[in-house]
């Protein structure tokens, strides 16, 4: 069993990633238009 904290800084790793997942596919995008 996990404990709170373990479970809280999964999400939070979890929400970092999106982040710059989105934030490259961003970047991607204005990339492409240039």
């Amino acid at each position: 069993m996990s404990s709170g904290s373990d479970a809280y800084r999964h999400g939070r790793y979890r929400d970092s990633l999106a982040a710059l997942d989105g934030r490259d596919r961003q970047r991607a995008a204005i990339a492409y238009v240039r």
